[in-house]
């Protein structure tokens, strides 16, 4: 199985997520054998351009409905 996320790659996508206001929040998933990123953008807000890589992970891009997580606003 694929290592857990280091301490430095969280950090960075939480700074990452705190520091987008287009975007809602996000973390680490375990998807199909492989640490991914994922992002939920802010309905109605522009994101402008959506990367699919961070760090070396693949970025899936979801509506999720609302974050409590890693990269929850307000935290």
């Amino acid at each position: 199985m694929a290592a857990f996320p280091s301490e430095e790659d969280q950090e960075a996508l939480r700074l990452l997520i705190h520091g987008d206001q287009a975007l809602q929040g996000g973390g680490f998933a375990f998807r199909d054998g492989e640490w991914i990123v994922l992002l939920s953008p802010v309905r109605g807000v522009a994101t402008g351009r959506r990367p699919d890589e961070f760090r070396g992970y693949r970025i899936v891009w979801e509506d999720i409905g609302p974050v409590h997580g890693l990269g929850e606003k307000g935290q």
